[in-house]
């Protein structure tokens, strides 16, 4: 008599029956491996005639940006009203992508000066926010929605996630009412005198209904903070309570610059 015990499977036998058999491939030497899998990424289409002189008119007025500036050169991934990022790149890389749009694919590429937010009215020209990331290209040609700021404004800003109105400047507050009642982004400027030397700080924020919320990363407000001669040990306590802030802010969803 024969006995046959049926023996329970190995944990790797059972993960490879749970595997969808399209994801299994064998080389030669029968070693099983996970096929690439590529994220198809929609190609870039740039601003044409149509968007400047609609879309586009509609924005660089809300900012006012110089006609100087190349909105030819402006990008997204989708039609150009709707899309959720805009980039900026130069002359050259333009030509190269639209000669070789067909023969290459170009997964990143250029500067991002726009994000599109959650507003209600997703095509208000109020619902694209200025990225930080743009901001040397941001503050050549935008002329409106700048504030001229403080020192004591700068370093409450950079230490809170948000701050209201009211806790802010005199000068900065005076600066805010004469934009608009406009939600949106707006430009701070201050520059740092050390020495002989004077050093711009420039960065954007929103304009809440009753508070500004400067989008500046955690490094680069050490730096700032660093510039205006506040001591090491103080900028890191700054940043450890303001990662709690952003926590709790983010836990509460706040929703006050929306």
């Amino acid at each position: 008599m024969t006995k046959r015990l049926n023996l329970p499977s190995t944990n790797q036998e059972e993960s490879s029956q749970k595997r969808p058999a399209e994801e299994l491939t064998f080389n030669e030497d029968g070693a099983n491996f996970k096929r690439a899998r590529y994220h198809r990424e929609n190609p870039f289409i740039f601003f044409g005639e149509k968007d400047i002189n609609g879309f586009w008119q509609e924005i660089s007025e809300f900012f006012g940006v110089d006609p100087s500036f190349p909105a030819d050169q402006l990008m997204t991934r989708i039609a150009a009203d709707s899309g959720r990022n805009i980039y900026f790149v130069s002359d050259s890389l333009k030509q190269i992508v639209t000669t070789n749009q067909d023969r290459i694919k170009f997964i990143n590429m250029g500067v991002r000066l726009f994000v599109r937010t959650d507003l209600r009215n997703d095509k208000d020209k109020r619902s694209l926010r200025l990225c930080q990331e743009g901001i040397a290209i941001i503050n050549k040609y935008f002329s409106k929605r700048r504030i001229e700021i403080e020192e004591s404004d700068l370093l409450l800003l950079l230490a809170h996630t948000h701050q209201h109105f009211g806790n802010l400047s005199q000068s900065m507050q005076k600066q805010i009412e004469n934009i608009s009642t406009d939600l949106g982004s707006v430009i701070c400027l201050f520059t740092v005198k050390k020495h002989d030397l004077e050093i711009p700080i420039v960065f954007v924020s929103w304009r809440g209904r009753n508070s500004l919320r400067p989008f500046v990363s955690h490094s680069s407000r050490k730096f700032y903070f660093s510039l205006c001669n506040v001591d090491q040990e103080t900028i890191n306590t700054i940043i450890e309570k303001l990662t709690i802030e952003e926590k709790n802010s983010n836990n509460t969803k706040k929703d006050d610059d929306s």
